[in-house]
């Protein structure tokens, strides 16, 4: 998953940072957002996190691909070593 930042989280991390810059103002009683600002904040973060959790999914599921097919992979080897050990052994035999 790391710390790669996808292009598009990007533009989410932009709003967010107005998000936070606005909430730092309320926070201290220097600013009252109106109610319309109030909504479009939420719908960022829910977008953000649905994004955010999208990309993880993604992630986690390429991940699990890989894993699969590294097992396959393996598991091929093994036979195939297997395989040659019985053939050696029938020429000895």
């Amino acid at each position: 998953m790391g710390n790669r930042m996808s292009e598009e989280t990007k533009p989410h991390i932009v709003k967010s940072h107005d998000i936070n810059l606005d909430s730092d103002y309320v926070k201290f009683a220097k600013y009252t957002p109106l109610q319309d600002e109030n909504a479009r904040y939420l719908d960022l973060a829910y977008d953000f996190v649905n994004v955010t959790h999208q990309r993880i999914q993604a992630e986690k599921a390429e991940q699990q691909k890989q894993a699969e097919e590294e097992a396959r992979r393996k598991e091929e080897e093994e036979k195939a070593r297997a395989e040659a050990e019985i053939k050696e052994q029938e020429k000895d035999n």
